[in-house]
């Protein structure tokens, strides 16, 4: 019989999700199961009886997922972490270039959406900041995604995501 308080099933659950993390295994044998939530239950819910039929309905309440056939449970073992790609490293210039984009955005606001040309961004540049050319900004805006070039009037502009 268990508890009626609910924090000691969720602990439960918990203990049982932290010991079989590392196991890769798609099924457990239910009595090894049912062997660890004894030791839980003696260590943390004294006054508890657990019985094998009961232990299998409180399973799957607490698992929706699990299914309990022939004696295993399949289902119970938690997802793994999903791995992330690293981010892609940029050169030098292509920060350079998005910072001198983000310096002439921020002068000109919603300029991205209305157009530009290349000279326009060029003459924001400071002496003191590492010089960019023509080419390499044109380069630069030809390989973005976000930015494409109006076909007839030959200015940029970003491409808009809604």
């Amino acid at each position: 019989m268990f508890n009626r308080s609910k924090f000691k099933p969720k602990m439960a659950s918990k203990y049982l999700v932290s010991k079989w993390k590392s196991d890769t295994k798609s099924s457990i044998s239910m009595l090894d199961l049912y062997d660890q939530y004894r030791e839980w239950i003696t260590d943390n819910a004294t006054g508890c009886e657990l019985e094998l039929a009961a232990f299998a309905k409180k399973i799957s309440e607490v698992y929706p997922d699990a299914i309990i056939k022939d004696g295993t449970v399949r289902g119970i073992t938690p997802k793994t972490p999903r791995v992330f790609a690293p981010p892609p490293i940029k050169s030098q210039l292509e920060r350079d270039v998005e910072r001198l984009l983000s310096i002439f955005g921020h002068f000109y606001p919603n300029i991205e959406y209305r157009g530009f040309t290349v000279r326009q961004v060029l003459s924001e540049l400071r002496p003191d900041e590492p010089q960019i050319t023509e080419e390499q900004l044109t380069d630069y805006l030809e390989k973005s995604e976000l930015f494409f070039q109006h076909p007839e009037k030959k200015y940029w502009l970003r491409e808009w995501r809604g």
